[in-house]
Formats: C-alpha cells, sequence, structure tokens
C-alpha cells in the first residue's frame, strides 16, 4: 500500500504542513542575508523547512543561488575546504573553463587550485596542492561572499552536519576565521553571501555556538 506521508525526503509546497511562523521567520532572516544556525535532533525538518523558505522565496521572484555542503564524512579542514569550494563554485558555474578561470581568479595564491586532470577522473572541482593554511581558510570562507558580490546573486551556502567541523584537526580555527569573516563582511556594507549552519547532533552544536560561543 502506498504510504499518503513523504517521510524519506525533504517537502515543499502543497506537502509541507505546519510551522507557518517558524518558515516565515526564517524566510525573512534569510531574505536578509542573515546568517542563521538550525539545530534539532534528525528528522525533525529542518531541510523541510529551509526548502519550503526557498519555496516561497521562489514564488515571490527572489533570484538566488545556493551551493549546499553536507559535513557528515568531513574529518579534516582541507576536505572541508575542498567540499565548500567545489559546491561555491558550482553555485555559478558549469564548465571546466569557468571552474579553472574562478579558481585561478578568485583563490590565486592558495594551495587550491583547478586540476583538469584530476576533475576528468574525480569530477572533483579542487584540488590540494599542499597542506591547509589559515589563508587557505580564509580565501574560500570568503570566496561565497566575492562570487555572489561578482554575480549581483544572493548565495545561500547550506553547511550540513555543521558540528563535525570538530571532528576535524582544529574545528575552533575554522569556527575562529569564519566568525572572523562574516563579521568582515557585514561590517564592510550588506553582503549578498549568508550561511545556514545546520547540524542534527543538539549537543556538539550547543557546544559549538551555546557553550564556546561562537558566532
Amino acid at each position: 500500500m502506498e504510504s499518503p506521508f513523504i517521510y524519506n525526503k525533504y517537502v515543499t509546497g502543497k506537502n509541507f504542513i505546519g510551522r507557518k511562523n517558524d518558515i516565515n521567520i526564517l524566510g525573512n532572516l534569510m531574505a536578509a542575508g542573515e546568517n542563521i544556525s538550525i539545530y534539532e535532533p534528525p528528522r525533525s525538518g529542518k531541510t523541510s523547512a529551509i526548502q519550503q523558505a526557498f519555496f516561497n522565496m521562489r514564488i515571490q521572484g527572489r533570484r538566488f543561488a545556493i551551493a549546499e555542503v553536507n559535513l557528515t564524512a568531513t574529518r579534516s579542514i582541507g576536505q572541508l575546504l575542498l567540499q565548500l569550494g567545489d559546491a561555491c563554485i558550482r553555485a555559478f558555474a558549469s564548465t571546466p573553463g569557468e571552474f579553472s578561470d574562478i579558481a585561478g581568479r578568485l583563490l590565486q595564491g592558495t594551495h587550491l587550485v583547478f586540476d583538469q586532470q584530476n576533475y576528468a577522473e574525480t569530477d572533483e572541482v579542487l584540488s590540494l596542492t599542499w597542506d591547509v593554511d589559515d589563508e587557505d581558510i580564509r580565501a574560500v570562507m570568503r570566496l561565497p561572499y566575492r562570487l555572489a558580490s561578482e554575480n549581483g546573486t544572493q548565495l545561500f551556502v547550506i553547511m550540513d552536519e555543521f558540528q563535525n567541523v570538530d571532528l576535524t584537526e582544529n574545528g575552533d580555527k575554522v569556527c575562529k576565521i569564519l566568525e572572523g569573516i562574516m563579521k568582515e563582511m557585514r561590517e564592510a556594507g550588506k553582503p549578498l553571501a549568508s550561511f545556514l549552519l545546520c547540524g542534527s547532533q543538539v549537543n556538539a552544536m550547543k557546544e559549538i555556538f551555546e557553550h564556546r560561543r561562537f558566532f
């Protein structure tokens, strides 16, 4: 018998019921370019809420791009940077030539490059030529803002299972640098890029946002 409920993927539109006030608040914050953290237990509707907010924004005629990164299997800063850089570049580019151009201009001087051979073999937009340093982290964290500004398009960066940043070799460093970049961009004016930091491990997310008080 076919179930009348959708439970194995996020839902939007006519399939999304309830949490109207939450969705309106979330949508208003997103439209205003605010950075947002969301942490609830697994299967509590985080992804559906975000996608419903996007759905509503599209209906309203808003133009935006989305870069989504899932940190479930992420265990190193290098891996995190490759995933984040890949997602942001793909939000505005689709060909090897475009990938190469963006990496060459906006990640110049870092250890992250577009490698044609590696891309052909793995479909990965970015490769690391050496161990990452703080400047690599800063460059990738600034990348969403620079891409959004170049394209004149609001960019939402979703980092799912964000608590896994603490499973890398230095989660504090990543959080501190990202926090600094967010502050820097906000002080420079209303940025076109914003982050949605989501997590299903509530205690781990509370440790980052409430106990260590990042962001």
